[in-house]
């Protein structure tokens, strides 16, 4: 992390004294149990590990699971990190006995950078699952559901507050200013939102890549749509969050399986493997002749027993031609995202207009087939990875540049494109969406 600043000091040949303020945007909730040096004392546990997953039911047995997702707007999933948070207290109880800290990677960045003590941003706690969307705070009883106090937690802070300058250390091997501003991020997949642009009410955010995201602001809290809703940190709104645990790696999971033709192609021309693989979905039809894929190649949170689900092909015969499936796999990816705002609609949220942000941004087709199928225009922001804009837009604010998130929406987000639906191509691809709903539906358990 150090060396990656230095070097990007170095190439940008900015004068470090120039650099107002110093922000990140991180993963969450990757937790970090630390001493009370703020030293570790095991390592990074990441967002997606999987150890508490074996017994939620034992952990939740005998909580009201309703009452507790109508404060936090988080269902207690084979994911959330206070599963991981219950897996420590009962296997490893020496080691949260030692623990000073329980922190994110925003606290713990932080502290390396120079902050006096750690400190969490929203974002990162609503992953925990123990933020009040109410009073915006800690909930003592969300923490006491699992045997936790919240004395071992960082206390909640803004993104964009400045809480102290880079120290001697940090500034040393980085390349930037003793001094500089350092400044309360915001969590990975706001950053992203931020840097798209979606901070008003009905705005939504499909943020595309490795994991997805389909993220509605609402100015009215409403939790009829059972989905993830957080705090939207530094506004007084909430977002409700859809996710998908693989979206846009679908099509890079098929071009390393069945894409060398591509993959070799794209080393004698200019065009990527990816653009090659999208000129040949274009050959196929809305429908994709008849293929259906489900896109759950690391399972799904947003459906009952969604976590057992895995990628699955359905329609193949002997008209199937390559251009089909590679279609399927482009469509599957947008009606798992269209069948989120269907929900999140449905649930109260309104939906007025759509950005488009990461990997799928990149590709006008992909970007249409969004508009076609969900049925509303998709705006494409110029700054297409806007997870590191969010950031900067936090610093700007903790700076002084901005007034504040909206204020730096307004003076840093510009619209590169926007597609709009065809009707009649969005009257063709419903029912291959009903196809796929229909085979979601077959294949959860019971």
């Amino acid at each position: 992390m150090f060396d990656a600043i230095e070097r990007v000091v170095e190439k940008s040949e900015v004068d470090p004294g120039d650099i107002l303020a110093l922000s990140f945007s991180t993963a969450s909730f990757m937790l970090h149990l630390l001493d009370e040096h703020c030293q570790p004392l095991y390592h990074s546990v990441s967002w997606n590990d999987m150890r508490g997953a074996s017994y939620r039911e034992e952990a939740v047995e005998n909580l009201d699971l309703d009452a507790r997702y109508q404060k936090s707007g988080t269902e207690v999933s084979f994911l959330s990190g206070v599963l991981r948070l219950a897996w420590f207290r009962d296997q490893r109880p020496d080691l949260l006995e030692k623990t000073r800290w329980i922190a994110d990677s925003m606290a713990y960045i932080l502290h390396l950078f120079g902050a006096a003590e750690p400190v969490q941003e929203f974002g990162s706690y609503g992953r925990l699952t123990m933020i009040d969307l109410r009073t915006r705070d800690l909930d003592e009883g969300l923490a006491r559901d699992f045997g936790l106090t919240l004395d071992k937690f960082p206390r909640v802070v803004e993104s964009g507050t400045s809480i102290g300058k880079i120290s001697k250390e940090a500034a040393k091997r980085t390349g930037l200013s003793e001094g500089t501003q350092l400044v309360v991020g915001v969590q990975d997949t706001m950053a992203c939102q931020y840097g798209a642009g979606v901070v008003r009410g009905g705005q939504v955010n499909l943020n595309t890549g490795t994991f997805g995201n389909c993220s509605v602001v609402i100015d009215n809290l409403t939790l009829e749509h059972k989905l993830y809703t957080k705090c939207n940190p530094g506004l007084k709104n909430w977002t409700v969050e859809g996710m998908s645990f693989a979206n846009a790696a679908n099509l890079n999971w098929f071009r390393e399986v069945f894409g060398q033709g591509e993959k070799f192609s794209a080393l004698l021309t200019d065009d990527s493997a990816y653009d090659i693989l999208t000129k040949e979905a274009a050959k196929s039809t809305p429908g994709a002749n008849g293929i259906t894929y489900l896109p759950y190649l690391s399972g799904t949170k947003n459906l009952p027993g969604g976590g057992t689900l895995r990628g699955t092909f359905n329609g193949f015969s002997m008209s199937t031609k390559r251009s089909d499936v590679i279609r399927a796999v482009l469509e599957g990816v947008c009606y798992e995202m269209c069948e989120l705002i269907e929900r999140q609609r449905n649930g109260g949220c309104p939906v007025d207009v759509v950005r488009l942000s990461g990997g799928v941004a990149h590709s006008p087709f992909w970007c249409q087939m969004h508009a076609d199928i969900i049925g509303v225009p998709v705006e494409v922001p110029a700054t297409k990875e806007a997870g590191t804009l969010g950031a900067a837009m936090a610093a700007g604010v903790g700076a002084g540049v901005y007034k504040d998130l909206v204020d730096a929406v307004d003076k840093c987000v510009a619209i590169e494109a926007t597609y709009q639906p065809d009707s009649k191509m969005h009257a063709q691809y419903q029912d291959a969406f009903q196809r796929f709903k229909e085979m979601e539906a077959k294949l959860l358990p019971a």
